[in-house]
């Protein structure tokens, strides 16, 4: 509701996918009471393209080298929108969520200090798990080689 506010956004819309029923259930509860719509989203990959996201939730194409917002969209995830009312608040960002998946013993998802070496990040998902590998900050989708 914030960010709508700050945006003049006409509508705030969180999608997420059907299959996280407990976090559902907590949105049920209290969506209605800051005007916030749901979306449920099917268990697919990417899901959270901001593309096939914003395709899914509204009908728009996005055109090929554009934005969200060329066709009236702000897309922004959960990590991002905490930080905006940590801003507003004056807290200072110092850590953020990290997953560390693919070849290490551990796939995970963990809070971590900002400027935390790769390295250190890897060594705490229990270390990589092949000899030769590669590091893609981002995801296989949008990432890239590190």
């Amino acid at each position: 509701a914030k960010v709508r506010g700050a945006t003049g956004a006409k509508r705030a819309i969180i999608a997420l996918k059907k299959k996280y029923k407990s976090a559902w259930s907590e949105l049920e509860k209290h969506a209605k009471k800051f005007g916030v719509e749901l979306f449920p989203l099917g268990s697919f990959y990417p899901a959270g393209d901001e593309v096939t996201l914003v395709y899914e939730v509204t009908g728009r194409v996005i055109p090929e080298a554009s934005l969200p917002m060329n066709v009236g969209c702000l897309v922004q995830n959960v990590h991002t929108l905490c930080w905006i009312d940590d801003a507003d608040s004056g807290a200072p960002v110092t850590e953020r969520y990290v997953t560390v998946g693919g070849a290490v013993r551990h796939p995970t998802t963990f809070l971590a200090p900002i400027g935390t070496p790769v390295s250190d990040l890897i060594e705490k998902a229990g270390g990589a798990s092949v000899e030769n590998y590669v590091i893609i900050d981002g995801g296989p989708m949008m990432g890239k080689f590190v």
